[in-house]
């Protein structure tokens, strides 16, 4: 019985020292923001919407397709800096420098470049 009740209290004292710890302040800034990154990959000489492009935060590993209007949303990335990446195959990959401090993002514009097949 003894021990049951030492389990329990150190349960207790690990659950409240990890909530102190790890608890967010919905009113204020917290350095664990989440944002969501959104965009639209377009044809640099067609101006088309692009479907099926492979958008890649390097740095989380997180990584989705464009819709069939170009269109991609990234929920849940941790503000920082990062590399976005795009490619799709005829196309040139093309890298950016993005800052997600955890205000509103404007949506990002992806030109790419066809590869010639000459």
């Amino acid at each position: 019985m003894g021990k049951l009740v030492i389990i329990s209290a150190i349960c207790l004292i690990f659950g409240a020292y990890y909530n102190f710890l790890f608890a967010s302040d919905n009113g204020g800034d917290s350095d664990l923001k989440l944002v969501t990154v959104s965009g639209q990959v377009f044809d640099n000489g067609t101006g088309e919407a692009l479907a099926g492009v492979l958008v890649r935060i390097n740095e989380s590993g997180k990584r989705i397709y464009t819709d069939l209007e170009g269109k991609f949303i990234i929920p849940e990335v941790m503000a920082g800096k990062y590399s976005l990446s795009a490619s799709l195959i005829s196309y040139e990959s093309k890298e950016l420098r993005i800052d997600l401090n955890g205000d509103e993002q404007d949506i990002i514009r992806i030109d790419l470049h066809q590869i010639s097949t000459r």
